[in-house]
């Protein structure tokens, strides 16, 4: 009877190893909370909580982003679209661009920005392309903006790097999952 206990422990610390590692989600969708320590310090994020949330709807992905502050409104800003498919068109409904909420530069209400992306590797890597009109001190200007979603660390970290066309160097953000609520 001892023999047989011996042998079903391995068996057992195998199915439970194997349990564990199942429940981790290998995909971005769910939520994630930026790591400021990790992340390109900009002043956009250093006193608002940022926040993105991946959501998977029939091969439509949306990304929804937040950031928060105390008990001021959040800024929100989410693009919708399905991978490989032609751009999305959105209208924009507030002259405010939340990725750089704290500079001079402002979406024109009214105007559409257009969202298109591709899986690089489905679920873990997601390449994202956006194209709006931002009124500037100089002018009006085209910005387009080139985001790799990359995820990492067992789908627990979530590496973000942006390319703008205004901005030589890239934007590096660091995600943490977040549990699902």
């Amino acid at each position: 009877m001892h023999c047989r206990i011996v042998l079903y422990v391995p068996v057992l610390l195998l199915v439970l190893i194997g349990l564990s590692c199942a429940e981790s989600d290998q995909t971005m969708y769910g939520r994630w909370q930026l790591n400021q320590e990790e992340s390109t310090d900009l002043v956009a994020w250093r006193y608002r909580q940022h926040e993105l949330e991946i959501r998977d709807n029939q091969g439509e992905v949306t990304i929804l982003e937040r950031w928060i502050y105390r008990k001021s409104p959040a800024f929100v800003d989410s693009v919708t679209f399905m991978p490989g498919d032609d751009p999305n068109y959105i209208v924009l409904k507030t002259p405010h661009w939340p990725g750089n909420w704290y500079m001079g530069a402002l979406s024109q209400e009214g105007s559409k920005k257009s969202v298109a992306g591709e899986w690089k590797e489905k679920h873990r890597i997601l390449r994202v392309v956006t194209e709006q009109e931002l009124q500037t001190s100089q002018g009006e200007i085209i910005l387009n903006t080139g985001r790799e979603y990359r995820l990492e660390s067992h789908g627990e970290k979530l590496i973000v790097h942006e390319k703008r066309s205004t901005r030589p160097t890239p934007i590096i953000l660091v995600f943490e999952r977040q549990p699902n609520k």
